[in-house]
């Protein structure tokens, strides 16, 4: 299962799935985009873009990395790390 890393949004649903002993990966959504952009026409739908991110998760399959418990901790100690910057600025 792929997820574009778009904020925040799609670690809930990470953290099910790979639960479930499913294959979870989450992706940056500019790899997506700019992935076999060789064709002259844009062309814009979500089947066009559900197609694209079919195609990536095929070709990248070897190199993407398996969703782990780390990444969820690592995440939160960026976000603790971010907080107490912060407060030491006030």
């Amino acid at each position: 299962m792929l997820f574009l890393s778009a904020f925040s949004l799609h670690t809930n649903a990470q953290k099910r799935f790979s639960q479930a002993d499913l294959c979870v990966s989450a992706v940056n959504p500019k790899l997506i985009k700019d992935f076999g952009d060789n064709s002259l026409r844009k062309v814009k739908s979500d089947k066009a873009d559900a197609v694209k991110i079919a195609r990536y998760t095929l070709d990248s399959w070897t190199e993407l990395k398996q969703y782990s418990l780390m990444d969820e901790i690592r995440n939160q100690l960026k976000t603790m790390n971010c907080q107490f910057d912060l407060s030491k600025m006030v």
